[in-house]
């Protein structure tokens, strides 16, 4: 897209390879300029006779008449002088550099050369050379003022001055834009940092000459993590305030000769240069998250903690080009992901096939839902007082024709990066209100059984939630107080209008909430009373550092403040009678876990409520 100091410029292209005419001329032609090409210096000169171009790429090595020879012949033309000319060039001595600028050109672009770092270039001098020409003209008229000032000294000495410094202001302020213009070419506008287009000029730089000497340097790139969370929930602007605190702390971790640059939205890199060994980049990487990201950042009440997943590569693998540093780089980072607590990883030539795997592993789970091989296992929930049952909670699986039964940490991931949870979330509410209906039928004593069911914060910020949901309850002739809804921490920082207004609409349909998996997130026990929550589940992380010394403080705090709330409390992955004794003692009076059952088919579920009702049957016939 033509800026406006590119509007009808024209670009001539002398190049003796007809391939990098052809390359060049479609990719400027496409963005909008008027591109004129030239296979020799000779042709050149003969087509510059009938048209003055705007701007001149020149390559230097080229038979008969090469482009330094071009170059004087154009500066020596009273017409050309003043056309601006860029050297496109594989020589990268330094002499030959110093030829060209003084011969008259404006700057080299090194060979192979990056589509964006010409873009940028040639936009920089075309918009100089139009400062030039509009400063030469008001130099012009200055001198014409002058001139007409000079009849009338006596009575246009005030004017004279008048228009002296307006010139001086003029020129001021045209090298003011020039400066502004060449800074906010290469700087990122909200953070100051280099941009994409000084970064991969640095890159290009910094490639060539470590293949060319005994000079290593590593690339670091780093997604932060739930920057989109933090500017759908708190606004823009406060994310905009993020990025920027940020940048400054990531400026602080490493030494002024590095370079980092904010790549895209979410995305900064690190350029790590003359390194002598590989673990100063993990040693930077392990620094960054463990002193200067760890501590939380204060935005509208509320503490953020930002976690960035970091991939490395080296130099040592031989790149010939920033787009394959770029690629290994981001599959380590996507690796960073997985790896979760570390927080970064190097790249090895071995993760391009996991990557691979990856797709495979996406393109399967597609076919999984069109063939229908998902399906629902059920984990009972059990009171701790009396050993009732009081319902079960649905937990999807796969049962891959090949893989064997694939467990939720695989397949979830994947559905949540690739959009497929939309799919999958449907399918098990669906699926979850068919076999509560069954129960309901067969076992009527029964009629206060609940069924927790995990929501997707994706599938909860569709527009016609509230719609589908009442479709499936009405569908299966389902009561919503049967039915108990299990979001994460994170659904509780949407923006609070949305997610007040999507929670007073499920409530009012008699469904549950439930804060699943809690004291991981971004809560706080002294918040809970902001939410419509009826339900708070304990981590099974917090209930496996249950210690029978101890007073677990922390459990028995969320417990206390619940059942102050009216919450009901449910600890996850109890494995032993102490641990559910100890929960039993705190006042929880909910509990799953292998203790009772691990996650059951419904065949085998169904037998469970059975079993429940010959066993209640037995105690009131005592």
């Amino acid at each position: 897209m033509l800026t406006i100091a590119d509007q009808k410029a024209r670009i001539l292209i002398v190049d003796d390879n007809r391939d990098n005419l052809r390359v060049l001329s479609d990719f400027l032609d496409e963005i909008g300029f008027e591109v004129w090409v030239a296979s020799s210096g000779k042709i050149a000169i003969e087509r510059i006779e009938y048209a003055i171009p705007d701007l001149v790429l020149l390559d230097i090595m080229m038979p008969e008449m090469d482009g330094f020879e071009v170059c004087s012949i154009l500066k020596n033309n009273s017409l050309t002088k003043d056309t601006p000319i860029i050297f496109m060039t594989a020589l990268s001595d330094t002499d030959d550099k110093i030829k060209g600028f003084e011969l008259g050109a404006v700057d080299y672009i090194t060979k192979p050369f990056h589509q964006e770092e010409v873009l940028v270039r040639i936009r920089l001098h075309l918009k100089l050379h139009f400062l030039k020409v509009t400063l030469a003209e008001k130099n012009e008229l200055l001198e014409q003022l002058i001139q007409n000032l000079e009849q009338k000294v006596i009575q246009g000495n005030t004017k004279l001055e008048q228009a002296t410094t307006e010139l001086h202001e003029t020129q001021a302020k045209l090298l003011q834009r020039e400066v502004k213009l060449e800074y906010n070419s290469f700087h990122d506008p909200l953070t100051g940092l280099p941009n994409k287009a000084r970064l991969l000029t640095q890159l290009n730089q910094t490639i060539e000459f470590s293949l060319n000497h005994n000079y290593h340097y590593a690339l670091l790139l780093l997604d932060i993590d739930r920057l989109k969370l933090i500017n759908d929930s708190l606004g823009y602007s406060k994310g905009d305030i993020l990025l920027q605190e940020i940048a400054i702390r990531l400026q602080n971790s490493t030494g002024v000769n590095n370079l980092i640059a904010r790549l895209s939205s979410d995305e900064f890199v690190i350029l790590l240069e003359g390194i002598e060994h590989p673990s100063e980049a993990t040693e930077l990487a392990e620094r960054i998250q463990q002193e200067y990201l760890q501590y939380p950042y204060e935005l509208d009440g509320y503490q953020i903690f930002v976690k960035a997943n970091i991939g490395i590569t080296y130099s040592f693998f031989g790149y010939h080009n920033s787009t394959d540093l770029f690629r290994d780089a981001n599959i380590a980072m996507q690796k960073a992901k997985d790896y979760g607590k570390k927080g970064y990883a190097v790249f090895e030539p071995k993760m391009q096939v996991d990557v691979l795997e990856r797709l495979n592993w996406e393109n399967e789970l597609r076919l999984a839902i069109k063939k229908q091989e998902l399906c629902l296992h059920y984990q009972p929930i059990i009171n701790l007082v009396n050993n009732s049952l009081k319902g079960f909670e649905a937990l999807v699986r796969w049962n891959h024709p090949s893989r064997g039964q694939v467990s939720p940490g695989k397949f979830i991931p994947i559905a949540e990066e690739t959009g497929l949870i939309h799919d999958i979330g449907w399918w098990v509410l669906e699926a979850a209100c068919q076999q509560l209906n069954f129960w309901q039928k067969h076992f009527p004593e029964f009629k206060g059984l609940v069924l927790n069911v995990n929501l997707s914060t994706p599938q909860l910020r569709e527009l016609d939630f509230i719609q589908q949901l009442k479709i499936i309850l009405n569908r299966n002739n389902v009561s919503g107080k049967n039915l108990k809804l299990e979001i994460t921490e994170s659904c509780l920082l949407e923006a609070v209008e949305y997610r007040d207004k999507i929670f007073n609409q499920i409530k009012d349909l008699g469904v549950k909430l439930c804060i699943d998996d809690f004291g991981t997130g971004y809560s706080s026990l002294s918040r809970l009373h902001e939410f419509p929550i009826d339900t708070l589940k304990i981590d099974r992380s917090f209930v496996q550092r249950i210690d029978p010394c101890s007073d677990n403080i922390t459990i028995a705090a969320i417990i206390t403040l619940a059942k102050s709330l009216n919450m009901d409390v449910v600890a996850e992955g109890i494995e032993t009678p102490l641990q559910r004794d100890k929960l039993k003692d705190m006042g929880c009076e909910l509990g799953q876990g292998f203790l009772f059952a691990r996650p059951l088919e419904s065949q085998v579920a169904t037998r469970i409520i059975q079993d429940f009702k010959i066993l209640t049957d037995n105690q009131s016939y005592r």
